[in-house]
């Protein structure tokens, strides 16, 4: 028997949604969320195949699948600026340090000449699946930048602290042995960079040196982690 398609239904306590889901539940496994915030986190874990929107909540989901990537369900580039750039405001309020990582998928375009874009986009899946596992503080937000370049940032992290979450998430994406070539298996290039702004920092240019750190560790050959000097 072939497992039953998801419903999700947000705002799913009137007396509407609850007569709809009874009505369907034969069929369809229904899953309910509260609120627009709810639901989102009920996507990220196990995306529905359709969504039942009822009331207020209909723009406010709308707005929070807009800033959601289709494919990884992470947060996506427009998102993640629009937090970075909360939290770098923030960390130069309160003094602090702040870490940035860049995350590239070595030799992808090679990957899916290989195999297949369907395939491209497991592995896609898949490093979405490590970092949003490598997730250790609220505060921590990582992001589909790019293509297949993944992006994090890091408030109140040190170098050594962000060094360290890098390793693990390369190591865990070594662990997964996805094969590309002959004897060869993906693996990944992170590039860090750490700062402690003060009023007149700029953004862009702390975002701009984490980028010369990927391309460092590009340049040696992939799978390792470069620090902005």
């Amino acid at each position: 028997m072939s497992e039953k398609k998801r419903i999700l239904i947000v705002d799913g306590g009137n007396d509407e949604a609850l007569a709809f889901a009874d009505a369907v539940k034969d069929k369809y496994s229904v899953f309910t969320a509260p609120n627009g915030e709810a639901a989102i986190e009920e996507m990220r874990k196990s995306p529905p195949e359709f969504i039942l929107l009822t009331g207020a909540e209909y723009l406010r989901v709308i707005e929070q699948i807009d800033m959601t990537d289709g494919l990884t369900k992470l947060p996506n580039r427009r998102l993640f600026e629009m937090q970075a750039a909360k939290e770098w405001e923030r960390t130069i309020r309160e003094k602090k340090v702040i870490s940035i990582m860049l995350i590239d998928i070595d030799g992808f375009e090679n990957y899916n000449d290989l195999n297949s874009d369907p395939k491209g986009d497991d592995l896609l899946r898949a490093m979405a699946d490590i970092l949003r596992a490598s997730i250790k503080r609220p505060s921590d937000e990582f992001a589909r930048f790019e293509g297949d370049q993944f992006i994090a940032i890091l408030p109140g992290t040190y170098t050594e602290g962000a060094k360290e979450l890098a390793e693990q998430i390369r190591a865990q994406m070594e662990a997964l042995k996805i094969p590309v070539g002959t004897g060869k298996h993906v693996t990944i290039s992170i590039g860090i960079n750490t700062a402690a702004p003060r009023v007149g920092s700029s953004f862009e240019t702390f975002q701009s040196g984490v980028k010369k750190a990927l391309a460092s560790a590009k340049n040696v050959g992939g799978d390792c982690i470069r620090v902005m000097a």
